[in-house]
């Protein structure tokens, strides 16, 4: 199979969900499992899973519901479906098990960028001995009593509106305020990274930014507030390795602070082996940030550690 063809997978509801595979390697080492952010798509990691795939790892990666080819088949650009946060979760979890047959004893290592990351939270605590690793990118530990009203909003609007219906007013009240620590911005989106190039391919790619519907909104929020529930916390294996990484001045993660509360949570929750690292002066997008390659560097650094330490204690 070439880098990035596309294969189709069936889910438990019959959604024909876009998954994507750059494996056209020899002797692979392992399987890179990446799990985009929302209002993107898997093509935009191209770039790193070509820098995985020169050091041995599969990378593959779905279009989530709502989002890139999956969406384009029916139309659904922005919705979801019904219960649309944990249908994902489960989706990626299908992708998993369908990497562990085709490509059987190679350790699988999950990452999740921003949304993605949340879907990754949620997966850990699902069916997280199913993992070699967990990578965490511009993720956070946010339960604040805010998130809980927006989610009343978006609730209203699916009552009133309808389950499709595209919600502008909510994309405002969730991202309006990400420029405002950004100096001098290009544009609306210059808080995704410093690459003004970067962000200019992500306002003129047709499946980047598109106003979302507010039964997705309602969903999402409802998982992040899953998340918080301490009963949950603990169903994360101990002997699971994370790695948590995320710019400085990324809005999701707080500017650090948010970030780190997701770090304390896991170690005080008894993970054995959780790793943080924050840029300084990053963003949120630190895999197409201006010192990308670092970036790489660093979790291959990480990955080929946890591997190194998995085979010694097997």
């Amino acid at each position: 199979m070439e880098r990035g063809d596309v294969v189709w997978l069936e889910a438990v509801d019959k959604k024909k969900i876009a998954a994507y595979f750059w494996d056209n390697i020899q002797s692979p080492v392992g399987i890179v499992q990446i799990s985009h952010g929302m209002m993107e798509h898997a093509h935009r990691y191209n770039r790193f899973a070509r820098f995985l795939n020169e050091h041995g790892f599969i990378v593959a990666a779905d279009d989530h519901r709502g989002h890139g080819v999956t969406a384009a088949t029916d139309d659904s650009l922005g919705y979801a479906g019904k219960d649309g946060f944990n249908r994902t979760v489960k989706d990626m979890r299908m992708l998993t098990v369908y990497l562990k047959n085709k490509y059987p004893g190679l350790p699988v290592i999950l990452m999740g960028h921003s949304y993605g990351s949340f879907l990754c939270q949620a997966y850990a605590e699902l069916y997280g001995e199913d993992l070699s690793g967990l990578i965490l990118s511009g993720s956070a530990k946010n339960s604040n009593p805010a998130m809980a009203a927006v989610a009343v909003l978006a609730k209203a609007e699916m009552i009133v509106k309808g389950d499709r219906y595209i919600s502008k007013r909510l994309g405002k009240i969730v991202f309006g305020g990400n420029n405002k620590k950004v100096k001098n911005p290009e544009n609306g989106s210059s808080w995704l990274n410093r690459d003004d190039e970067e962000v200019r391919r992500y306002i003129n790619d047709p499946w980047c930014g598109n106003p979302f519907s507010c039964s997705f909104y309602y969903d999402f929020l409802r998982g992040l507030l899953d998340l918080s529930k301490k009963e949950n916390r603990g169903e994360v294996p101990s002997d699971l390795p994370i790695y948590i990484f995320s710019g400085e001045m990324d809005p999701v993660g707080g500017y650090g602070k948010f970030v780190k509360k997701l770090y304390r949570q896991y170690v005080d929750h008894e993970v054995e082996d959780v790793t943080i690292k924050l840029y300084p002066h990053g963003r949120h997008e630190m895999i197409h940030e201006i010192n990308y390659e670092k970036v790489y560097g660093d979790i291959l650094t990480w990955m080929r550690r946890v591997l190194w330490n998995k085979r010694g204690s097997a």
